[in-house]
């Protein structure tokens, strides 16, 4: 990925993400709190998690080769198909920890305490960002320039959160 691309990711992922956490979006995410229903915040929180895998595959070419010379250094008597193998673990664990998150935060209680403790919200925000960041990287060591992908299957994979049927009245 060239240099302008990375700014022009990294540009995308920073509005974004200011979008995901503008007021409209963050007064029409606590009256669905209060209501019970989850839409709102799975759009917000999709929206920011979508922000950091395009920050993350922007930055992704970079990161995996720190992460590939660290590997080098702390396993020096593993081959480099060893080391592309923990790399490629350490990528699915990045994506599925990732995925994970969504699941937290589909319960209304949850979403109301942190509608209430404003300080708790960004810290819930700028940790679904870097989830985001962390799984954008983990899809570009898994399919280098098709990581893109992964903003396919992010949504996909929080939709079926959603829609299993976890959550009783998450689409009011």
């Amino acid at each position: 990925m060239t240099a302008t691309r990375q700014r022009l990711g990294l540009i995308l992922s920073l509005l974004l993400y200011a979008a995901a956490v503008s007021a409209p979006l963050r007064s029409a995410g606590a009256l669905a709190d209060r209501s019970g229903c989850v839409e709102a915040h799975a759009v917000v929180i999709q929206l920011l998690m979508l922000a950091g895998v395009v920050g993350g595959l922007a930055v992704g070419a970079p990161a995996i080769s720190g992460v590939q010379r660290a590997l080098q250094a702390m396993m020096p008597g593993a081959d480099a198909a060893q080391r592309a193998g923990y790399l490629r673990g350490l990528a699915w664990a990045l994506i599925l920890l990732s995925a994970a998150t969504n699941a937290l935060w589909v319960a209304p209680a949850l979403n109301m305490a942190l509608d209430a403790q404003r300080a708790l919200l960004v810290e819930a925000d700028v940790l679904l960002y870097a989830m985001g960041v962390l799984a954008g990287i983990g899809w570009h060591a898994l399919l280098d320039r098709d990581g893109w992908l992964g903003l396919l299957l992010m949504p996909a994979m929080a939709l079926m959160i959603l829609s299993s049927g976890v959550i009783g009245r998450g689409w009011c």
